[in-house]
Formats: C-alpha cells, structure tokens, sequence
C-alpha cells in the first residue's frame, strides 16, 4: 500500500532536499579549497635528493614527473631537454631543480598552483594558458523555475574545475576571476543541469526546467535519489506528519 508522503506539506519534502544539497555542496566547496591550498604548500615543501655526473635534462624531468605530482609543459623543439648535464641536488626544492636545468637568460619557468609547470624560451610569450595569462571576467545573475520563481541552492560551477558556488534566497549567484571561455554548469535535485558558454556576457540568468520523475518511484538515499527497482534491502517511508512531530 502506498502511502501519502506530501500531500498535506507539499512544500516540506522540497525543503528537505534542498537543506539536504545545501548541506553536501558546502561541504564539497570547502574540501575542493583544502585540497587547492595542500597544492601550493606542495611544491613549497617537496624535496629531493640525487647526485649524477652524467644525464640528461629530459630524463631529469621523467623522473622528478614519476616520484612527484608536478607535471612538465614545454616544447622539445624549443626547450633543449637533450642537453647533458650533471646535477647535485641535496633537499633541493622544486625552484632549486629548475635553477640548476635552466640558463635563466634561456629558459623561463613558472609553478603553478595545480602543480604544473609551463617551459618556455626567454622572453616569449607562453603558448599555454596560466592564470596570468587569461582575462578574468566576473559573471552574475538570477536562477527561477518556469513560473518566475526563484530557486535558492542552484550548484553553479564551472565545468572542468573546483569553482563554484550556490544560490542564494533569492536565486541569485555571482562568480569572480572567470577565464573568458569558462562554461557554468547549472544544476539542481529534480531539475534538468544546463551548461552556458560565459564568452563575453556579464550577466547569465537561467531558466529551469523540471526533470519529470515519478514521486512513487523514487527513495531518498543519503543525500541522492534511486528507483526502487534498482535497490535491495529494507526500505522505510517517513510520513509529513511524523517530521512535524519530531
């Protein structure tokens, strides 16, 4: 027998969830900042340790690449990574690595807080993007539903990284320091996700629409949702008014 869950408090279920989301995506937002943070103390603490008298540039690099997180971005055409040479690195620090590789007057190097490193000729501009090198735009705006009304909680993202942020009571949003060709990700429970090119627009307002999903057919799990066919084990329904009561 099925059992009315929200026929009396229509809008509880809904704020259930969205306290639910707001919850996870706090959470998900500060441990994506501690993990950019550990990236930059990273390369500040990593050291190493090694004596040749006769190697190359390049195998340098492979091995400092297969024991560490850094990762090396340059053109062989352009950076002699063939060159020979003798290294003495005693707690030597990534900056200390690339100071003794490297001609400053030759090669210019830049860590950067992912802990890649872009290497180029002296003096050229990078063919890599760095945060340096990107115009950084700032981009606003409001999130409603179909009917005007404005949806507090939206996760707005910017794909392919960890910068993000959510709506606030009013729906609305305001992102900093965005690269120009930077696409947000909209997406809430319920709701179809939709992705924009940010290109030169300052303002972004979305318009989101319901993902038709029958309420008899899905559970709540954590902090998710799942068919009931899909599942195994016991399940528990919780009416409106036990909550009121609690």
């Amino acid at each position: 027998m099925k059992k009315k869950r929200t026929k009396d408090h229509p809008g509880l279920s809904g704020m259930i969830r969205k306290g639910f989301l707001i919850m996870k995506l706090s959470l998900l937002l500060m441990v994506f900042g501690v993990l950019q943070s550990a990236a930059s103390v990273y390369s500040q603490t990593w050291r190493i340790n090694r004596n040749e008298k006769s190697t190359t540039v390049k195998e340098v690099l492979t091995r400092i690449e297969s024991t560490s997180e850094f990762r090396f971005f340059y053109e062989e055409k352009k950076i002699d990574v063939a060159k020979a040479v003798a290294v003495d690195f005693n707690n030597a620090t990534i900056t200390d690595v690339l100071s003794q590789l490297f001609d400053k007057d030759v090669v210019d190097y830049k860590v950067l807080d992912n802990n890649f490193i872009v290497l180029k000729p002296h003096g050229e501009k990078s063919v890599f993007p760095t945060e340096d090198s990107q115009q950084k735009i700032s981009i606003s705006g409001k999130v409603t539903d179909s009917t005007g009304g404005s949806i507090p909680g939206v996760s707005v993202v910017v794909k392919g990284t960890t910068i993000g942020v959510i709506t606030d009571n009013n729906g609305s949003y305001s992102i900093s320091n965005l690269p120009g060709n930077a696409t947000l990700r909209f997406s809430f429970v319920g709701m179809k996700t939709q992705e924009i090119v940010v290109g030169t627009k300052s303002s972004i307002n979305v318009i989101m629409v319901a993902d038709a999903i029958g309420i008899e057919e899905v559970v709540a799990v954590g902090y998710g949702v799942a068919k009931k066919r899909d599942l195994t084990g016991s399940i528990a329904s919780v009416q409106a008014k036990d909550l009121i009561n609690i």
